[in-house]
């Protein structure tokens, strides 16, 4: 952000503040008045600009033109405690977020989400705590290590260290060339794939979602005793090159079921460790590790090389019983949708009024699944969708519905669309025929240009 760009949204911080200083404004009046005046204009009104009219029409006292921004060494912070300042640093290590919940002092239960970041000027280092939607900046992968950060408006605490932290009137942003230019770089290098060994830690790689799976909750027994739900999710990263089992842990877990097959990530602050198979090496995302997603300056392959690396591009003509390979077709129906009661422990199926596994006794989790008809103009085809390819072809990120009521309000937007994904064939026992079974929903929006001229080349060879 240029001079004149901070000096702006200094400018419109503080007519925020006048405004919401005026006695029965709340941010949410404010938000909709400054739509209202937009509205008005068509459109052509800046935030800034519908701020102003605010202001002036509401009585508020007006602030004074912003002068030049002042930074804050992070070195001289530490004795401001107390106060709101402005800052310019450098991402060193960014954990990974949390969730937590407490009572406040009216007794009711208060829940959000935190993340900390240590930063370094040159001066000296701080820990920015990023709280609830500013947490959103780490778990999208906007911020990355090195990354430099333009602070605006964060408070000091002191506490072990400095403490730099986001509030509602905090802005974060990267910082423009030139200031980060004179900050310090964190040097640490990026490791291949297949360069890591049992014994690597702290290590940052890059690589393309290969597999996922979905996440399952489980309980774990912490050092005082108490008991609280963990997350955990595992799929797949290759580089093209060499392919390793991934392991993502509470909120990296959750980053990582969301994530597409082909889609670019890098872990930062990983651990290795041998795998459950013999031979197998296993790359976890800790606390103290992330999963960045779409992470910049990548440099891998693009997601169709390697996908037809792995699987085979077919028509739904041409795949062989057994064969799985990569599918695109156009939804043509949505005959069914129910969900399934099966045992977390060992995966037997269970009644739909059981509220526990009749062979092992462990705990049910519901799926979902999903019947579809294919067709790509050289046949038709049904194909079934479970659990989290069922919830990526709906686009959900949770069954939180009855399964017909999903599908009824998917059906209109999905059928006579195209979808590409990675399925196997299999014969049915109950009929004449193959049909399919998605083991990866890449996309509900393929690009119809890119798909062509893929299946054109396909076709010259």
């Amino acid at each position: 952000m240029d001079n004149d760009g901070a000096a702006s949204q200094l400018r419109e911080n503080a007519l925020e503040e006048a405004i919401l200083g005026k006695q029965g404004w709340s941010r949410e009046k404010l938000e909709t008045a400054v739509a209202e005046q937009q509205e008005k204009f068509a459109g052509l009104l800046t935030r800034q600009g519908a701020l102003e009219i605010i202001a002036r029409t509401g009585g508020a006292q007006l602030p004074e033109q912003p002068k030049e921004i002042a930074y804050t060494p992070l070195a001289k912070a530490g004795g401001m405690a107390g106060s709101s300042i402005n800052a310019v640093a450098r991402v060193w290590h960014a954990f990974a977020p949390k969730r937590f919940s407490k009572r406040d002092e009216s007794g009711k239960e208060r829940s959000g989400r935190v993340c900390n970041v240590f930063v370094k000027d040159g001066t000296g280092d701080a820990t920015l705590v990023l709280w609830n939607n500013d947490v959103s900046l780490v778990e999208k992968g906007v911020i990355e290590r090195n990354d430099c950060l333009e602070l605006r408006g964060v408070a000091v605490k002191n506490g072990n260290s400095v403490e730099l932290h986001s509030g509602l009137y905090s802005r974060i942003s990267h910082a423009d060339s030139q200031r980060a230019a004179s900050l310090p770089k964190n040097e640490i290098k990026t490791t291949a794939l297949s360069a890591i060994t049992s014994s690597s830690a702290d290590v940052d790689t890059y690589g393309r979602i290969a597999s996922v799976g979905k996440a399952s909750e489980f309980t774990r027994v912490k050092k005082t005793g108490a008991q609280e739900k963990g997350y955990v999710c595992s799929g797949a990263l290759t580089d093209g090159k060499c392919t390793l089992r991934i392991v993502g842990w509470d909120e990296n877990a959750r980053v990582l079921e969301k994530l597409k097959i082909g889609d670019a990530v890098k872990i930062e602050s990983g651990y290795a460790k041998p795998g459950q198979r013999e031979g197998e090496m296993e790359l976890h995302a800790g606390w103290q590790g992330r999963i960045v997603p779409n992470p910049k300056g990548h440099g891998l392959e693009s997601s169709e090389k390697m996908l037809s690396g792995r699987y085979p591009r077919r028509m739904l003509s041409e795949i062989a019983d057994g064969e799985e390979a990569l599918l695109i077709a156009t939804v043509a129906g949505l005959p069914s949708a129910r969900k399934m009661k099966k045992c977390t422990l060992c995966k037997a199926k269970a009644g739909d009024s059981d509220s526990e596994c009749p062979v092992c006794k462990s705990p049910l989790r519901e799926l979902l699944i999903v019947r579809a008809v294919l067709d790509d103009g050289t046949k038709s085809a049904y194909c079934t969708f479970f659990d989290k390819q069922a919830l990526d072809l709906l686009e959900l990120g949770e069954m939180s519905m009855d399964a017909s009521t999903a599908l009824e309000i998917k059906r209109g937007y999905l059928v006579g669309k195209p979808v590409k994904i990675v399925a196997v064939s299999r014969k049915n026992p109950l009929r004449e025929g193959n049909d399919l079974v998605a083991r990866h929903v890449i996309s509900t929006r393929p690009d119809p240009i890119a798909e062509a001229k893929e299946l054109l080349a396909k076709m010259e060879k």
